[in-house]
């Protein structure tokens, strides 16, 4: 046996940990120092982001829209516009035209003709079928309520996790004044 002196280098987030141990060593243990730090380096990875807080609803307290009831709303947002068919969630302070959807919630009415089977649809809004679609810049929910089509879309960048996009759509519901638009 050969005394030996061995040190570990390892990068930790982002840290550099250095251990060692001296003493009596096989030969198979023996190691560069320049291969340990290498194999410490390649192995290494930028360290991983915190995960964002999770936007949360909070209770609705504004005046109702018409065509809509609200019980819940994202933290930071509010009705930028409502019109008995469309309803529109901007973040408070929004100066961005309403029909300019990017980073908002839009709620609209389906004509009866649109005609989606939520038959075998594995979530549930109101306890009806509901239908979640996902791409990379929007999250649409299609749903039911007081026997109107209902599309719920999210701009992703709102953060609104699955369950709670299905909360808030279990929180608003249609009123009898709402009508889907025409045109």
């Amino acid at each position: 046996m050969a005394s030996a002196t061995v040190t570990i280098v390892a990068v930790v987030l982002g840290v550099i940990v250095v251990a060692g141990r001296t003493g009596e060593a096989e030969p198979s243990e023996m190691r560069s120092p320049s291969a340990t730090l290498g194999e410490a380096l390649s192995a290494s990875t930028a360290p991983a982001p915190l995960p964002l807080e999770e936007p949360k609803l909070t209770g609705f307290n504004g005046d109702q829209p018409e065509g809509f009831l609200l019980t819940q709303i994202p933290v930071g947002y509010e009705v930028q516009a409502a019109s008995g068919s469309t309803l529109v969630l901007a973040k408070a302070g929004d100066q961005t035209p309403w029909e300019s959807f990017e980073g908002k919630l839009i709620v609209s009415l389906a004509s009866p003709e649109a005609g989606v089977d939520l038959s075998a649809a594995p979530l549930t809004v109101h306890d009806a079928p509901a239908m979640l679609s996902v791409d990379a810049e929007a999250s649409i929910l299609r749903y039911v309520d007081n026997g109107r089509a209902v599309i719920l879309q999210m701009w992703n960048t709102v953060g609104l996790t699955r369950d709670q996009l299905v909360q808030f759509a279990g929180s608003l519901s249609v009123t009898s004044v709402a009508a889907p638009s025409r045109g």
